[in-house]
């Protein structure tokens, strides 16, 4: 199951991850855009990985021109057109503070993108490296299925045997795999390290920071350049690194959140006021998320004048559904979205639900996810166990 986990984590970064190298320095970017087939005077939309629009532009003929300056330098952003025009939006964009040219045609997801060291730099690390580990483990799964498959099949030997040998076929290809994995890390610890000053080093780093061990990203972070350090990856990074040290005990990140009124809020604000706060890390779309709810609620009436409270942080993309999941549910306890995956990245969230318990200071007392880097503790947050945690806390 890790295997499988492990490499449905490589497939998706080949399929939709841009790499970049270094970056010049400017003050703002100029993203000049040709598409043809697009009309005059269309609106077209700039908007990021987590589908804000961060600006739109009225063509001239078939060119739309964006700028404006990243406050936090080199994000990926794509292109969206009027509805009317096309559905149609094009892939990942590495956009920083810099001129960059981009050409496509309506209706079609490829573009190419011109005066971008970042764009090119992706393409020769996705074939040398990501594409080429993605082919070997794969090999490597496949070898192993066709020769458990032989042992089942054979007639000539006997049960206890197949399974000896079933154990032994298993051990020697997850010797293989972590040979090949070992092999993947060196090869991208040195394309780090060579473009240590890339802006997007840190979200390389930041995707395969589960296969790292601690000596390693901490050679790797300290190398970085004071730019990339506060770029917008290397915050996500920063963040993401300081939850492998995640302990009963520890201070909870200070995230920023975005309240139901569009308010941006500080985590820390949120609880301050609580002996208790359990964040219920959620999403409209997440049938577990929603049917945990009734005992949510049973415990949040029992133990709210006790001094404990619920916040819900939601991994939504589109608002209306996370505001309208709230409104069927007549949840009343707070609710905020996270900005930018700031809480499932620190927290290396492969599933929700997902819940942490803190106390008014932001000291971690218990987190519970079935899927993560970061290692459960403090018991469980569920059901029964929740309630008997509260009543060990705060009384009956």
């Amino acid at each position: 199951m890790y295997l499988l986990r492990f490499l449905l984590l490589v497939i998706l970064l080949v399929t939709f991850l841009p790499f970049s190298g270094s970056s010049q320095k400017n003050d703002s970017y100029i993203l000049s855009c040709t598409f043809e087939g697009l009309p005059d005077r269309s609106k077209v939309y700039l908007t990021t990985q987590e589908r804000d629009t961060v600006d739109y532009a009225l063509s001239e003929g078939n060119r739309v021109v964006f700028r404006q300056k990243l406050s936090s330098n080199g994000r990926f952003h794509f292109i969206k057109f009027d509805t009317l025009i096309t559905k149609v939006g094009t892939t990942a964009i590495f956009l920083s503070n810099q001129p960059i040219s981009v050409k496509g045609t309506i209706g079609e997801k490829i573009i190419s993108v011109l005066g971008s060291v970042e764009q090119n730099e992706y393409e020769e690390v996705r074939v040398t490296l990501t594409k080429d580990f993605d082919l070997k483990m794969n090999q490597s799964l496949q070898k192993l299925n066709v020769k458990i498959n032989d042992i089942r099949n054979n007639p000539d030997i006997s049960q206890v045997q197949k399974e000896s040998e079933t154990k032994t076929a298993i051990e020697e290809s997850n010797n293989l795999v972590d040979s090949v994995k070992q092999e993947f890390v060196n090869k991208l610890t040195r394309w780090i390290m060579e473009h240590k000053t890339s802006l997007l080093a840190p979200y390389v780093m930041r995707n395969f920071l589960g296969l790292m061990t601690s000596e390693l990203i901490a050679e790797i972070y300290n190398s970085f350049t004071l730019e990339v350090k506060q770029s917008y990856y290397g915050d996500i990074l920063r963040i993401a690194i300081q939850a492998r040290h995640v302990v009963r005990g520890g201070l909870i990140p200070n995230f920023q959140v975005k309240s139901i009124e569009g308010k941006i809020e500080k985590l820390h604000g949120l609880i301050r006021n609580n002996k208790y706060t359990l964040i219920d890390c959620w999403a409209s779309w997440c049938s577990p998320c929603r049917a945990e709810i009734p005992k949510l609620k049973s415990v949040y009436q029992k133990y709210r004048n006790k001094g404990f409270s619920i916040l819900g942080i939601s991994s939504d993309k589109r608002e209306a559904d996370w505001k309208k999941a709230i409104k069927d549910d007549k949840t009343q306890w707070d609710h905020v979205l996270e900005i930018s995956q700031n809480v499932t990245q620190a927290f290396s969230l492969g599933a929700i639900p997902a819940y942490i318990l803190v106390d008014k200071e932001g000291k971690l007392i218990a987190f519970d996810c079935a899927t993560s880097n970061v290692s459960n503790f403090g018991g469980s947050l569920r059901g029964e166990e929740l309630d008997r945690k509260l009543e060990e806390l705060l009384g009956k």
